[in-house]
């Protein structure tokens, strides 16, 4: 819906939707610093289901504006879209860290965002379908609302599906294939350190580039925003450079988003801390967004927001390699009390979940020994 252009109404509304979207990625920051807690409290499945409902009420929100009514409950549904979206992302970020394995971990991430990607195909070739004959710059029909309201309605139907982690065949699951960021991350033969700054510079090479294509289109067209141009897919080359500049974009998401996840999945397996990471990553996340929709309410520049946020972007990655280069660890199976090993992994290293338990707790020396052992190996935890 973003993706429109105002969420599709009448480019006159946009500072009503910026509006809302300001509205709804606060809600959606706060959101999602809890998601991890409410979902170790009421777990995943009823966790997603309530997620679930946002989408629909922001989209039904979306065409109240469109038909000349106020702007009122567009701010209403970007509060409750913002709440539900927070628990939603978080509970995405659950299943592909705690479900898979370590071994698995790009593959999971990669697979929800197959999905993600396939659901704005379709959700772009509805559109374009609809709107393919309209050269004006009017909005959407009422059709496309109706079409997503409809589809985002069945998504809560769809998450009571939800099966709970201790129910879960690790050895029986097959993954679609990996997108382009999976083949670094789940390589085999390499450590998972390397694999960890190889993800990163790919990321750096093809966000870096990308940033550096928008800048200069930018600077070039001088764009003014006040004074906006209407570009269809029937200008010809016109329209072909922006197009690929929105294809990379559209690659560039996916490869932060996905490596990032993976980079700090790779911290823990225990189900709580990373019920908890989720969270708090989908919760930054969302602040960063609702602060790039209120500069943009202010009329600012593109070529200046562009300025902006691609060496903040450098930055965010430049800590990543910190990151990376002190918490990423090749293994954290045996480290942690209370993490299943899967038996494929405890075939591998040689060892067994409760064997391993018991040794972290100081169980399994007796004596004085065992205790100060235990504590020790609770404090590195």
């Amino acid at each position: 819906m973003t993706g429109l252009g105002a969420g599709g109404v009448h480019p006159s509304y946009i500072h009503i939707t910026d509006a809302g979207n300001v509205v709804l990625y606060c809600m959606f920051g706060l959101s999602g610093v809890f998601g991890g807690s409410i979902i170790n409290q009421f777990g995943p499945r009823i966790t997603l289901m309530i997620g679930a409902t946002g989408y629909s009420i922001y989209a039904g929100s979306l065409w109240y504006i469109d038909q000349g009514k106020g702007g009122w409950f567009n701010i209403l549904a970007g509060f409750l879209c913002g709440i539900t979206s927070g628990l939603l992302w978080s509970t995405q970020g659950y299943i592909t860290t705690v479900y898979a394995t370590e071994q698995e971990k790009g593959k999971y991430i990669a697979t929800t965002w197959l999905f993600n990607a396939a659901g704005s195909v379709m959700g772009a070739s509805i559109v374009l379908g609809l709107t393919a004959q309209n050269t004006t710059v009017s909005g959407v029909p009422s059709a496309v609302y109706i079409t997503f309201i409809t589809i985002e309605c069945c998504g809560i139907l769809v998450a009571a599906l939800l099966m709970n982690p201790s129910k879960l065949a690790y050895w029986i699951m097959q993954i679609i294939g990996a997108l382009v960021i999976t083949s670094v991350t789940d390589a085999k033969g390499y450590q998972r350190r390397h694999r960890a700054f190889a993800g990163l510079a790919l990321v750096a090479v093809v966000i870096g580039g990308t940033w550096i294509a928008m800048i200069t289109f930018l600077a070039v067209n001088r764009i003014d925003r006040n004074d906006p141009r209407g570009v269809d897919w029937t200008d010809g080359s016109a329209f072909a450079g922006p197009l690929v500049i929105y294809m990379f974009f559209g690659m560039c998401y996916p490869l932060f988003q996905n490596f990032h996840h993976w980079l700090y999945s790779s911290f823990s397996n225990e189900p709580h801390v990373l019920g908890r990471y989720s969270g708090y990553f989908k919760g930054v996340q969302a602040f960063g967004t609702a602060t790039a929709f209120g500069i943009d309410s202010n009329h600012t520049s593109l070529i200046t927001m562009a300025a902006v946020y691609f060496p903040l972007m450098m930055v965010g990655l430049s800590l990543s390699v910190i990151s990376a280069y002190k918490f990423v660890t090749n293994t954290n199976y045996g480290k942690e009390a209370g993490v299943v090993i899967p038996a494929v992994i405890e075939r591998k290293l040689g060892v067994h979940s409760v064997d391993v338990n018991l040794e972290i707790l100081g169980v399994a020396y007796p004596g004085e020994e065992g205790r100060e052992k235990g504590q020790e190996k609770g404090e590195q935890h």
